[in-house]
């Protein structure tokens, strides 16, 4: 049996944050291709996936104290070296903002 490595080719990946939360200007590491307004989103596309993995980045002013769940959601979409393409949601995650 012959067994092929499968490597990502492109990734897309769009974060919508919550009200609460504003977007630091030049923050985003790579640098998102889109950020759009009310409500905030953050948009990546890589065309070049390291095998080792990427890390994006981007920061944050929280502008509310208590609960949040940052982002609100995260979804992309993914094309692999045999050309098929995938979508997916990552779960939210919720943070306690103190005083």
């Amino acid at each position: 049996m012959s067994w092929t490595s499968i490597i990502l080719k492109r990734l897309a990946l769009t974060e919508t944050l919550p009200s609460a939360v504003t977007l630091i200007p030049d923050s985003g590491q790579p640098e998102p291709v889109a950020i759009g307004q009310a409500p905030t989103t953050i948009t990546w596309r890589i065309t070049h996936v390291p095998k080792d993995g990427l890390t994006m980045t981007y920061g944050v002013r929280l502008d509310a104290i208590g609960a949040l769940t940052v982002p609100e959601r995260t979804s992309g979409w993914f094309k692999d070296s045999k050309n098929r393409v995938g979508a997916f949601d990552v779960p939210a995650r919720q943070v306690d903002v103190l005083p």
